[in-house]
């Protein structure tokens, strides 16, 4: 009995120096993340002669073991690009296992709805986030362009601020705004894109053209590329096309293998009589001169309309674009004709025409599926209809184009001015736009999004499929992310109260 006793005790004492573990370690924090790897490090534990363990919990499920270290640092490079995950250490040694220190998320922005921008206090929702543009970075993350319109408030545009915003993975937050430009008096229509993004993954290099208005230009304005090689935080800017007595906008970005491709509306004075084109597009690699081609109108007279063009590169990165035009300078028709040209060509296709509607803002959006094109655009191409979103595929490269077909809209809400298109690498097509006028009985929230498996069928509704949220939804972007999920940007206005509204400011969207 009493050895059984004398037994016990020391068990109990066993127990109670297990529980004498070290301290836990403090101020765990992810140094540097990408797509491909999450670096951690912390505040060693008080106890010598321990190692760590180092536990990872998928955003939303239960903490695992993931390794041991014996130094205060530890690189995850089994990471899913797009995963998010939760982080903490604890310390071993001889007399147990401490406490779990602090948690750290790492990883690309949250599903769903995300203010990445808010409203300023005082500023009027219509002076912010203006010509909102989005591109995807070396992680797939959005980086965000932006207008800041009049921010001293004084009525005077000539301090227009050009913005860009990125992602911080290791962070789990959007970094603070970076200024690029004053880009002064621009035109804030939301039919009217000054701002463009893109990436080159082949050197890692964000891009930016937009329109600016130096002050004392009279009626013209520059086109104006910016670059940045460091992740957004700092940005060099080239003069693409200078300010002159003409007036060039609505510029369109594209970047690949380091060659970079601007396309824009040039208000050239010799195409109010005659047969030659207002869409440029000048190509480079951002140091020296660059070169400028016109794009003739198709059917080869008229000018093109100041709307924003479809621009977008093909799977053998050749680019391609699409673009309004009103080739009866005399005025007697009211037809405006949508074309497809390739930079350089002689010609330019003939993809759709308005059958003598009248349309003062139609819009256009180009993908390729492969080396074809894919034109999306919004039009009324009948006098007795409205509006809608239509689609026109080509099965050739772009020599001919099918019949433009009609693409369903939310019950009777008809599509705003803006359209943006894209392609997956599967061949998913999305389209997004503003919801215009007789949305009154529309079962989707806003903005609207057209989706198909096929190019084919297409179905709509929104990212807000149950029309939880009140968005009103400007300046839409869409992107698929290299996991085929898509990306959408838009700026909300706070406008509305019923159901709850999101919040004025610059908004993201991510599909789960």
């Amino acid at each position: 009995m009493r050895r059984t006793l004398i037994f016990l005790v020391g068990l109990a004492v066993a127990c109670s120096s297990a529980g004498n573990g070290p301290a836990a370690p403090t101020g765990l924090v992810c140094t540097s993340a990408s797509k491909s790897q999450a670096v951690l490090s912390w505040t060693p534990s008080a106890s010598s002669g321990v190692t760590y363990e180092i536990d990872r919990e998928p955003l939303g499920g239960s903490f695992a073991k993931l390794a041991t270290s014996g130094t205060t640092t530890f690189t995850d490079a089994l990471t899913d690009g797009y995963a998010t995950y939760v982080y903490e250490v604890k310390a071993i040694d001889a007399q147990g296992i401490s406490a779990a220190s602090n948690t750290v998320t790492v990883g690309p922005p949250p599903t769903g709805f995300d203010l990445a921008v808010a409203l300023p206090r005082g500023v009027a929702p219509s002076a912010f986030g203006s010509q909102l543009a989005m591109t995807l970075d070396a992680n797939d993350d959005p980086v965000l362009g932006y207008v800041f319109v009049d921010p001293n408030g004084d009525t005077d545009p000539s301090d227009s601020t050009l913005y860009a915003v990125t992602w911080n993975r290791a962070k789990y937050k959007w970094n603070a705004p970076v200024r690029i430009d004053t880009v002064g008096g621009i035109d804030t229509d939301p039919g009217e894109r000054q701002v463009s993004m893109a990436f080159d993954a082949s050197n890692d290099t964000l891009g930016i053209a937009y329109q600016r208005v130096p002050a004392n230009a009279g009626d013209g304005a520059d086109i104006v590329l910016a670059r940045s090689t460091d992740g957004g935080a700092t940005w060099t800017k080239a003069t693409v096309r200078p300010a002159d007595i003409q007036f060039a906008a609505v510029p369109s970005l594209l970047m690949a293998g380091g060659k970079i491709w601007i396309a824009y509306w040039h208000d050239y004075d010799a195409c109010g009589t005659s047969g030659c084109s207002r869409i440029r597009v000048s190509s480079g690699t951002g140091s020296g001169s660059w070169n400028d081609v016109r794009v003739p109108e198709p059917g080869g007279a008229g000018g093109a309309t100041q709307v924003p063009v479809g621009f977008a590169l093909d799977s053998a990165g050749q680019p391609g674009l699409a673009f309004w035009s009103d080739p009866d300078t005399n005025g007697s028709s009211a037809s405006s004709v949508l074309g497809f040209g390739r930079p350089g060509n002689l010609a330019t296709v003939k993809v759709a025409d308005t059958n003598n509607v009248q349309n003062d803002n139609p819009s256009v959006a180009l993908a390729f599926h492969g080396t074809n094109p894919v034109v999306a655009f919004t039009a009324q191409l009948d006098p007795n209809a409205d509006a809608a979103v239509w689609v026109s595929p080509s099965p050739d490269g772009g020599l001919t184009f099918a019949a433009p077909d009609k693409v369903p809209g939310d019950h009777s809400a008809l599509p705003g001015s803006a359209t943006a298109e894209v392609i997956s690498s599967s061949g998913e097509g999305a389209i997004a736009y503003e919801s215009g006028g007789g949305a009154g009985d529309a079962t989707c929230g806003n903005p609207k999004l057209a989706r198909s498996s096929d190019l084919s069928i297409w179905t709509t509704c929104s990212s807000d499929d149950n029309n939880s949220k009140a968005v009103t939804g400007s300046y839409v972007s869409v992107r698929f992310a290299g996991n085929d999920k898509l990306y959408m940007s838009f700026v909300n206005d706070g406008s509305s109260s019923t159901p709850p509204e999101l919040g004025s400011g610059v908004w993201l969207w991510r599909e789960p």
